[in-house]
């Protein structure tokens, strides 16, 4: 029920790159760029991040890859049954994420993407850096996929309810 995806991608001229999803999925995608030869930014010269959570029903995608930035590219591919035994499909919070794929929209979590924390960058770094083996490494990995998981929802949450307070 899950497929963690760590790519690093640079190109010298533009590219496609093309995906193809067998079966529903949730995907919990995690990209960070930086421009070529720029290496003064912040966590490791990757200035550029964003994140989000999306439903993938069965199909084939086209993607452009511009050759001017570098790519890192996280991505963890759970299927619903996963997914939603790790997180409460009742949430308030995922009420219009599953009314969307109930109606077979591929939605994102959220509309536009949210950037990447110190916290979820320290949580994807574990799982690449990761030395267990067996049964305590898939233990180890499953773990850091919740805490992304809850990371994530947690600032989708804040961003949610940000335009309801009150100055």
């Amino acid at each position: 029920g899950m497929f963690l995806l760590h790519s690093e991608m640079s190109f010298s001229e533009t590219v496609k790159i093309e995906s193809e999803v067998d079966g529903d999925a949730i995907a919990c995608q995690f990209i960070f760029s930086k421009e070529k030869n720029n290496n003064t930014t912040k966590s490791g010269g990757y200035g550029h991040s964003h994140h989000n959570i999306r439903y993938i029903p069965s199909r084939k995608e086209s993607h452009e890859i511009r050759p001017e930035l570098e790519y890192i590219y996280f991505l963890i591919v759970l299927s619903k049954d996963y997914y939603f035994n790790l997180v409460d499909m009742a949430s308030t919070l995922h009420e219009d994420f599953v009314r969307q794929m109930e109606k077979g929209i591929s939605p994102s979590f959220i509309e536009g993407d949210l950037y990447v924390t110190p916290e979820m960058r320290h949580s994807i770094n574990s799982i690449k850096e990761c030395k267990h083996e067996g049964h305590l490494k898939r233990m180890f990995i499953d773990t850091r996929i919740m805490e992304l998981i809850m990371f994530q929802l947690e600032q989708f949450g804040q961003y949610l309810h940000s335009d309801k307070e009150v100055l």
